[in-house]
């Protein structure tokens, strides 16, 4: 699924051909069979590209606590760091747990249990695709296991599973999203227009997935989930020139959701905000701090 830069859409000049002929598979096949078509759209969007565990981040995986949770017929792999109230950590697609390594240091050592795993098809867990119920079911089996939850951050993707989580009846004291994605309709549309499938197929591949999650597309976005919610307090961060997910992603959401505040940045793109030092430091006091001081668009980190 297209909805981040990393995607095996996107890496190397022999992706960019692999695309090129999707393209020109989905012109013919869309008109041929548009129900084969639309099952083929439907396999690419749960289809994630299992990105690998970088350098840096490998002397942090060796100092954590890695366990396997049992998940469907598979597993999920589970890290966690430090001591203290518990912070569960969401990636976005075709990432990982490891991602926010950054930020998972910096926690840790400032008193916090941190927790991360890699959702089924990612990092180190099990099986090969994924859609977005199947995500927030993961989430909701970690979240069991670990205990009451003082905080989450997740980022991109994985802050529209923790919308649902919260809507299932999750629960934690405070919430921080990054570059947060507020629905399935946006990613499926740029997928279907970066591949060119008709508007039949997508509308095929669409009721595909309302038929298994048996609610619309449109009952997934954040401002149909958020207003009947008890929300606990949101810091949301979000690059003004993100290229994937458009800065109104973040001012939707935080219009709907009461106790939030936008943090607007510059320079850290969609996912290189996960690593940018003024937003950490910006994570970690507001997880310190009592309640969350302030709304709207008035603190703004210049990178």
């Amino acid at each position: 699924m297209a909805i981040t830069g990393n995607t095996s859409l996107n890496r190397d000049r022999g992706s960019r051909w692999i695309t090129g002929m999707l393209r020109l598979w989905f012109r013919f096949g869309g008109r041929v069979s548009p129900h084969t078509a639309s099952q083929a759209a439907v396999w690419l969007f749960t289809k994630p590209y299992r990105s690998p565990i970088l350098p840096n981040e490998e002397g942090l995986l060796a100092k954590a606590r890695c366990y396997d949770l049992g998940h469907k017929n598979g597993k999920l792999a589970v890290m966690e760091w430090g001591q203290g109230p518990v912070i569960l950590c969401i990636h976005g697609w075709s990432s990982r747990g490891l991602r926010f390594s950054p930020l998972i240091e910096v926690l840790a050592e400032a008193g916090y249990r941190v927790v991360a795993f890699d959702a089924p098809a990612h990092g180190r867990s099990s099986e090969s695709h994924i859609d977005l119920m199947e995500y927030v079911d993961a989430l909701m089996e970690v979240s069991e296991k670990i205990g009451p939850l003082h905080g989450i951050v997740a980022h991109s993707f994985g802050a529209t599973a923790t919308l649902l989580a919260l809507e299932k009846g999750l629960t934690t004291e405070k919430v921080v999203f990054f570059s947060a994605l507020n629905g399935l309709r946006g990613p499926l549309d740029y997928l279907a227009e970066r591949l060119q499938i008709s508007p039949e197929v997508l509308r095929k591949a669409k009721a595909t997935f309302e038929a298994k999650f048996n609610r619309s597309i449109e009952s997934l976005e954040a401002v149909r989930i958020v207003p009947p919610l008890t929300t606990p307090p949101l810091l949301v961060f979000h690059d003004r020139d993100d290229p994937l997910l458009p800065y109104h992603n973040a001012l939707d959401l935080t219009r709907v959701w009461k106790n939030s505040k936008l943090i607007g940045t510059l320079g850290t793109s969609h996912h290189s905000i996960l690593d940018d030092p003024a937003a950490i430091r910006a994570t970690l006091s507001f997880f310190r701090a009592s309640g969350l001081k302030g709304r709207g668009t008035d603190l703004k980190i210049q990178c």
